[in-house]
């Protein structure tokens, strides 16, 4: 059975860790701070009250395959790894 979710926190990373989940789906936050950042400096610079145009997220899949290379794209590793090293000081 080929267990999976959809998301990217920590805690789907932390079963990801563990075995239990084989995939998950990543709303790229990175991506959607950037690009939202990037449409209201434009919207502004054209004195739009808002930004016009319709930002689409990607995302990506986080399979166990891929998670060496991937893991620190997702969201929740990163938040997961940085409370992990805060716990450590």
């Amino acid at each position: 059975m080929i267990l999976g979710g959809l998301d990217g926190d920590s805690t789907a990373y932390r079963l990801m860790q563990e075995g239990y989940v084989d995939a998950t789906g990543v709303q790229d936050l990175f991506f959607e701070a950037d690009a939202i950042m990037e449409a209201l400096l434009d919207a502004i610079e054209k004195g739009q009250a808002k930004p016009e145009k319709w930002i689409q997220d990607p995302g990506f899949a986080l399979t166990q395959e891929n998670m060496a290379e991937r893991e620190m794209d997702m969201w929740g590793c990163i938040i997961l790894k940085q409370a992990e090293a805060d716990t450590e000081q």
